[in-house]
């Protein structure tokens, strides 16, 4: 934006850069760093976290403890055990996470969401990773949902998985 008088100002994101008159049509800027108050706390903590454990009733409890403990903030919710084929735990798993999503939703939250799924790479577990298409089109519909799929070795530990999460978060 230039002033009547010759003289540039431009603020842009917190940051604002002047540009000095100078004789001779020379243009000169210099940035100005304006300092702002860091994110309260209470903020961050408002902030929800939800982990979709998709997989075996047994591995997902133990997972699910140990991700309580490593991630105490954190909503775990086990998705898509008990059936007696994959077909049936696929569509168990996306109607519970339908099911949270919608509740997030009606919450209206003020701070991002963060859902992570967490399914296996390889065999039948593999087919969870198709909850990656439910989570992109719910972000679609609220911005702040903030959705990931982390794929996961079967053989992997609990330990190994909670830390991962907590990388990715």
């Amino acid at each position: 934006i230039i002033h009547s008088q010759g003289w540039a100002v431009v603020e842009r994101s917190g940051a604002v850069a002047a540009v000095c008159d100078v004789p001779d049509g020379t243009l000169l800027v210099k940035q100005a760093w304006q300092a702002r108050p860091a994110e309260p706390e209470e903020a961050a903590a408002d902030r929800q976290h939800w982990i979709v454990l998709c997989g075996g009733e047994a591995w997902a409890r133990q997972v699910e403890a140990e991700i309580i403990s490593a991630l105490p903030q954190a909503r775990c919710v086990v998705a898509g055990g008990g059936a007696e084929n994959v077909a049936q735990r696929y569509h168990a798993a996306v109607l519970q996470v339908l099911e949270v999503l919608q509740r997030i939703v009606q919450d209206k939250p003020k701070h991002d969401v963060l859902i992570q799924a967490v399914v296996g790479v390889s065999g039948e577990a593999a087919l969870f990773g198709g909850l990656c298409g439910l989570l992109q089109t719910a972000r679609q519909e609220q911005p702040r949902l903030k959705g990931q799929v982390i794929g996961i070795e079967a053989q992997e530990s609990a330990a190994s998985i909670a830390r991962h999460l907590q990388d990715s978060a």
